[in-house]
């Protein structure tokens, strides 16, 4: 891959993948060492399975436990997603892009901007709300030029 070339960075709380236009100019391609999964997890594996009800004197039930499903839910996502970050990072730093587009859903899109570094930020010339996980790569490299026509760039930072 060449240096002057563009991803797109394309993830949701559970899925991630690169784009590159490296190969042809404007034509965007799976990077196939650029694709990360979440483990399937089930509730019970990160603590969000509802708690057990104790059973007391005089038929009164009490929880076990404090149930806060959302917030560990959210711990793994925000992991997941700096294990992306992370990734990329590297690949920047290796040279293996200069320019990146992040699409995602909105607060993947937040946790994303907190886990990035500086100077994989500067690299960032677009950031589209949306989850297109499960759009094919072309589709994706097609709203890629229209967004870039309709002023979605990011202006440089200063």
């Amino acid at each position: 891959m060449t240096g002057g070339s563009t991803w797109i960075l394309v993830a949701d709380a559970r899925k991630a993948f690169a784009l590159s236009d490296a190969e042809r100019l404007g034509a965007f391609e799976l990077v196939p060492a650029f694709r990360f999964e979440a483990p399937p997890r089930r509730d019970s594996d990160i603590g969000t399975s509802k708690p057990i009800l104790v059973h007391g004197l005089r038929g009164k039930t009490a929880s076990s436990a404090t149930w806060e499903p959302r917030k560990l839910q959210m711990l793994e996502q925000r992991r997941f997603l700096s294990h992306v970050v992370a990734e990329a990072d590297a690949c920047h730093r290796d040279g293996k892009f200069r320019h990146l587009a992040l699409v995602a859903p909105a607060r993947a899109l937040g946790d994303l901007r907190v886990a990035i570094s500086n100077s994989l930020a500067d690299s960032i010339v677009l950031e589209h709300v949306g989850d297109l996980t499960k759009t094919p790569p072309a589709e994706i490299g097609r709203r890629y030029g229209e967004w870039i026509r309709n002023g979605e760039a990011l202006p440089k930072r200063r």
